[in-house]
């Protein structure tokens, strides 16, 4: 979905080049039709067993923040949590990421 030479400019800005180099190795086209077409059913009509959360990337050039923000308040998650990351925290803020999924893992535990 994005040419090659724009990759590491907007999607691996902030991650190292050794890491974008292999992504955009293995990136493939995504579901542009099921991403455009995706809905979700409004309040009540589905009881979520498991809690959903949004991580914010704050650097995100794929994304922008606000195009975030008007996701979150669409379909409100249960948790809301911010990383200092590019599009691709997994590369550009592994620890951060790490971290913060142990933490949302912790406190969900218990919700049904």
């Amino acid at each position: 979905m994005v040419k090659k030479e724009f990759q590491r400019k907007l999607i691996y800005q902030m991650s190292p080049q050794e890491d974008s180099t292999l992504a955009a190795l293995l990136l493939r086209p995504g579901p542009t039709l099921a991403l455009q077409s995706a809905r979700f059913k409004e309040d009540g009509e589905m009881v979520e067993k498991v809690g959903r959360i949004y991580i914010k990337t704050m650097h995100d050039n794929v994304i922008k923040p606000e195009q975030q923000e008007a996701m979150i308040k669409k379909w409100p998650p249960s948790q809301v949590h911010v990383l200092d990351s590019d599009h691709s925290p997994f590369f550009s803020a592994p620890f951060s990421l790490f971290g913060l999924l142990l933490k949302v893992a912790a406190t969900s535990a218990g919700y049904k």
